[in-house]
């Protein structure tokens, strides 16, 4: 009988081969060439991965994480399907404006191991909170992406003389009757079936054949990216990539899949700025909306267009992050 991974390993192989076929682009991608080329492109992400990525022990068990620049210091919390590399690309502006980024891997996310019996937000929170500590960081700036919004604000909740500030971007918040999704349909479906199935060919295909249905599943609308410039649209590719190599993510990735219990809003007290754009495709808005209502002094932006990767509104949100963080006294110190 076959492993559930196996089945989906499965799926997503048949959902590729469907995709290839309906494109016409079967031929482009067979032979020896093509699978010498992935693993060629695989073994050059590992080995970027492992240069990077540094694993600390900590009263929690090993975390992965990564380092850039200096100034305050902000944990950077990563989203479904990320991992360390996602955070530092994700907060790269914030590195520029003098601010020390701490990029974790989440749970299940690269060299950050799963527990046995899996983690819970507020698990994952105790994990940040011992990251901080290993570090001999007594409170840092928090700032979530997506899915990661959820420890983030346990973190805030539980451990509140840890958390400074949070800088929450299209977070994956429920709200009554809106749960945070992808669109449901053919493509979506095939794409998302890629991710959870753990398999890094799939994705190394669907990143070359099937790239619209990626980006949807990424909650970014098809129009979005082809109004967005040469240099957003690399920007978008660099994301697109830290979720591969796929296979060391399939378990955080089934983590976030099986959703979340409802967040701690209302025990949230820190400066809190939250961002999302209206067009998101994970249908965000309502969370953010409800998030805003809940916290007290929580600023809310939500931006018309961008889709949940926020295309073509980087300069917004840096300038949005920074001025709530001078605001608020946390201003970076550039030049350090």
């Amino acid at each position: 009988m076959r492993s559930p991974r196996s089945a989906g390993r499965a799926r997503a192989a048949g959902l590729v081969a469907t995709a290839l076929a309906a494109t016409g682009l079967a031929g482009a991608l067979a032979g020896r060439a093509a699978l010498a080329r992935f693993r060629a492109e695989r073994d050059v992400a590992a080995a970027r991965l492992a240069a990077r990525g540094r694993l600390v022990a900590t009263r929690r068990g090993p975390i992965e994480y990564a380092e850039a620049g200096e100034g305050p210091p902000v944990l950077v919390i990563h989203g479904a399907a990320g991992g360390f590399d996602q955070g530092l690309e994700a907060a790269h502006d914030l590195v520029a404006a003098g601010y020390r980024v701490i990029a974790v891997s989440r749970v299940g996310y690269l060299g950050t191991p799963m527990p046995p019996g899996g983690a819970s937000a507020a698990d994952q929170a105790d994990a940040h909170a011992a990251l901080l500590d290993a570090l001999g960081i007594a409170a840092a700036i928090v700032m979530a992406l997506s899915a990661g919004a959820r420890s983030a604000l346990a973190l805030a909740a539980d451990h509140p003389q840890r958390v400074r500030a949070l800088l929450l971007v299209a977070p994956a918040i429920d709200a009554p009757g809106a749960r945070p999704r992808i669109a449901d349909t053919p493509q979506s479906r095939a794409a998302l079936a890629v991710a959870e199935s753990g398999s890094d060919l799939a994705l190394w295909t669907a990143m070359r054949v099937a790239r619209p249905a990626l980006l949807r599943m990424m909650g970014v609308p098809a129009g979005v990216e082809a109004r967005a410039s040469a240099r957003e649209r690399a920007r978008i590719d660099r994301l697109m990539r830290t979720a591969f190599p796929l296979a060391p993510r399939a378990a955080g990735i089934a983590a976030d899949a099986r959703g979340a219990e409802p967040p701690p809003l209302a025990r949230v007290r820190c400066p809190t700025l939250i961002v999302t754009a209206e067009d998101d495709l994970f249908h965000t808005v309502p969370g953010a909306r409800r998030a805003a209502a809940t916290i007290p002094d929580a600023a809310l932006i939500v931006l018309r267009t961008g889709g949940h990767l926020l295309v073509e509104r980087r300069l917004e949100l840096r300038g949005a992050a920074l001025a709530f963080l001078e605001r608020h006294g946390m201003a970076g110190a550039p030049g350090v």
